[in-house]
């Protein structure tokens, strides 16, 4: 998802297709989508898996998909510039995530993978600042389609999905290791 709606901003930009467009309308779910419940939740429910050993069901899995696709529908059917409530309620979950993934970096830094921990915690640092910057304080000089600022989000963005992708991943090797010991330490000798 995140990767189709780079390459549709990307698409918008070099091509400066109207904002009448599918393409445009497309951009606006994609943002829609990703800012409300399929960057938030779905990464925290990914995260809760290797984190507390949660995995949720496909009725909760297809809710937050239904919520994220929801609001990309609302917003993308009647494109308009976003209001305060939306980017609060956008600022809110994302800062939420924030939350959540900076003890995702403690839990790594614990764990003693903490090359991954300082990069997960810079990741979720400058989301939280792209966060907050989005609707609330433009880029000086930006120009009125914000190419600066998808620049500089885009790469942000590209760098959380790496670093949380290798967190999960050193989360998910220890759990194993763990799960792997209580299991030889209950066995008979």
């Amino acid at each position: 998802m995140i990767g189709a709606s780079g390459a549709n901003v990307v698409l918008l930009a070099a091509t400066g297709v109207s904002h009448s467009s599918l393409s445009y309308h497309l951009m606006v779910f994609f943002d829609a989508f990703s800012r409300s419940f399929g960057m938030t939740l779905i990464i925290v429910l990914g995260m809760l898996a290797v984190t507390h050993g949660y995995r949720p069901s496909w009725m909760v899995d297809a809710g937050a998909v239904a919520a994220a696709v929801g609001v990309g529908m609302n917003r993308a059917l009647d494109v308009r510039p976003v209001e305060l409530g939306w980017a609060i309620f956008y600022l809110v979950l994302n800062l939420a995530v924030a939350l959540f993934m900076l003890a995702v970096a403690a839990r790594l830094w614990r764990i003693g993978e903490r090359r991954i921990a300082v990069w997960v915690f810079v990741a979720t640092v400058l989301g939280a600042f792209v966060a907050v910057i989005y609707d609330f304080f433009p880029i000086p000089g930006d120009d009125v389609d914000h190419t600066l600022f998808y620049i500089l989000a885009m790469s942000v963005w590209t760098l959380m999905l790496v670093t949380y992708y290798h967190g999960y991943r050193a989360l998910e090797i220890s759990e194993r290791a763990a799960a792997s010991d209580r299991f030889n330490a209950l066995s008979p000798q």
